[in-house]
């Protein structure tokens, strides 16, 4: 009898572990660059924004109240079947992925390793973008190294860092360098701070401690455009944030 007992409340301590808390997609991305709850099970609601080859990105409905949390989370799963717009509610661990591996020197991402997915419904409004054009004029000035006290306002890791994953659009863009041979074009938005220029429009780096507020754009695959250094864009740019 004493046995038997003692097992049973060992499986009530179990199943009780077991459990997924439910958390809002910015309670667990937090104020830092890794997640307080890696290693844990939660569950979270979001709306499908985006979706690649092994996983998905799902995007609160409603902004919480801190600049320094993205309301934004990768989840990891293969062969998902999820649709942009799709209303979720995912729950699986959270970890901290490292693109290209620990001896990268990437700074990490914060996903979920999905477990369970429920559908809420098959189309919602997608979460309004950040306008990046309003953030950008008070853009950090300098890089900081990893491990520095997280301060989104004075350091640039950590600026993006606060918008990862996240819908931004960017308005009025010109082109500050070449395409890559990546499919990437890097612009500038006039609201940003003035840039040392060269002569034909492009972005003079200085030195590694200057952060200039330009970003890379990833252009989808059938954008066959030539775009040259200088050219102004006139449609807006949508997409989600990331960054390397």
């Amino acid at each position: 009898m004493k046995t038997g007992s003692i097992t049973l409340l060992v499986l009530c301590i179990l199943a009780l572990n077991a459990v997924a808390n439910y958390l809002p997609i910015g309670t667990i991305q937090g104020s830092g660059h890794t997640s307080s709850y890696v290693g844990s099970n939660v569950t979270t609601d979001g709306i499908v924004t985006r979706v690649y080859r092994d996983g998905f990105i799902i995007q609160s409905k409603t902004p919480d109240a801190s600049q320094d949390t993205s309301d934004a989370i990768y989840v990891y799963q293969k062969d998902n079947q999820v649709q942009t717009g799709n209303e979720l509610r995912v729950t699986g661990k959270i970890e901290e992925y490292v693109p290209g591996g620990n001896d990268s020197h990437n700074l990490s991402l914060t996903q979920i390793r999905a477990d369970e997915i429920k559908l809420l419904s098959r189309r919602s409004d997608p979460p309004r973008p950040v306008v990046l054009n309003y953030l950008l004029p008070d853009f950090p000035k300098i890089i900081k190294q990893p491990g520095s006290p997280f301060n989104s306002k004075l350091n640039a890791l950590d600026f993006f860092e606060s918008l990862e994953h996240m819908r931004v659009v960017i308005l009025d863009s010109v082109i500050v360098g070449p395409k890559t041979k990546y499919g990437e074009i890097a612009v500038a938005v006039p609201q940003a701070k003035p840039l040392p220029a060269s002569s034909s429009g492009g972005v003079v780096k200085t030195d590694y401690a200057s952060a200039p507020p330009k970003l890379l754009i990833n252009l989808d695959r059938e954008n066959a455009y030539t775009y040259n250094t200088g050219d102004r864009l006139k449609n807006p740019i949508h997409g989600t944030l990331t960054y390397s």
